[in-house]
């Protein structure tokens, strides 16, 4: 997805936590003052501490799912966030599998 000159978006990571919204308010204000789309992305990667021995562990679709509803939602709360602060910036969203570094 690119602009009608040919530049691409503005790429942004989404944190799960409302409270660290810095890059994405400064990645949505730059892109409404370029006139440039905002992608924005959640990457989230496999747990895997957490659980003592003895417990029995949940299966890889199990984890895939929650992973992948956790992930949606994140991406909703920014959508809602952006449509917000900044309602005429056009947007996508990317849910990554993977750590987010």
């Amino acid at each position: 997805m690119s602009s009608a000159d040919g530049r691409g978006p503005i790429v942004v990571g989404v944190d799960p936590d409302p409270s660290k919204r810095l890059a994405l308010a400064w990645a949505v204000d730059e892109a409404d003052r370029r006139g440039l789309p905002v992608r924005l992305v959640h990457a989230q990667g496999v747990p895997t501490g957490g659980y003592r021995s003895g417990e029995v562990l949940p299966s890889w679709e199990e984890w895939n799912r929650t992973l992948h509803e956790a992930g949606a939602e994140v991406l909703r709360e920014a959508v809602a966030f952006v449509e917000s602060r900044q309602p005429t910036v056009e947007m996508s969203t990317v849910p990554a599998e993977g750590e987010p570094a």
